[in-house]
Parts: C-alpha cells; structure tokens; sequence
C-alpha cells in the first residue's frame, strides 16, 4: 500500500475550505458575546454557558473551535481569551471589531445561500 503525500499548497486549500465555518463559529460568538463573557474573567463550561444564557453543549462546541484556533485557551477546565481575542473581540479592547465583523459576516451568510442560484442566472 503506498501513501500519497499532499502536494505542498493542499494545507491553504484546506484553510479556504474551513473559512465558512470559521466565519459561523466567530460571527456567532461576537453575537452571544462570548469573548466579553470570558473578558470578566476565566470560567468554566457551564459558567460560560450561564454567563451567555446558552446551552453547556453549544458553548463547549465554540470553545473547542476558538481552542484550536488559538483565541482562547484553557487550563484546569477554565478557558480564556488569549491577549489577541481581547484586544481585537472584546468591546473594551483597544482594537475592537466585533460589531462590524459580526454583522458583515451574518450578511455575507446570507448572500452565500444564494450564490449558486446568482451564478446560474446572472441575477442576484
């Protein structure tokens, strides 16, 4: 049995792949304020998930995505914003974008359902 090697660029193909989900997984939490939550101080699963008035299953699926994209970590089975989260996703963070990020992301959720359909026609 031989095993294929990727070719080098395969990793960003999958990065563009990812970029949906990404895009739903952080529009949704700037949303629910999850990063502004966590900015008051670290907490646990089910703490974040009274904090946000969300389900402990929904909150645990975020903090597993924004784990493995490195803005929030966790310690002890406490997580936190990394010093990145805070500055730029939490609205007392001197470089905030939450607002307008979350609602251009919702937007472009929209537009993308349709997509298909605009190609085919050429209308939107």
């Amino acid at each position: 049995m031989t095993t294929r090697t990727p070719p080098p660029d395969a990793l960003r193909v999958q990065r563009l792949l990812d970029g949906a989900r990404v895009n739903i997984a952080l529009a949704t939490a700037l949303e629910l304020h999850f990063f502004e939550h966590l900015s008051k101080g670290p907490a646990t699963v089910g703490e974040l998930a009274a904090r946000a008035s969300v389900s402990e299953r929904g909150a645990q699926t975020l903090l597993d995505a924004f784990v493995a994209l490195e803005l929030v970590t966790i310690d002890g089975g406490r997580y936190r914003n990394t010093p990145a989260a805070e500055l730029l996703l939490v609205p007392s963070g001197a470089m905030y974008v939450g607002d307008v990020h979350a609602a251009l992301l919702r937007m472009q959720m929209r537009w993308g359902v349709h997509l298909d359909q605009a190609v085919r026609t050429g209308h939107p």
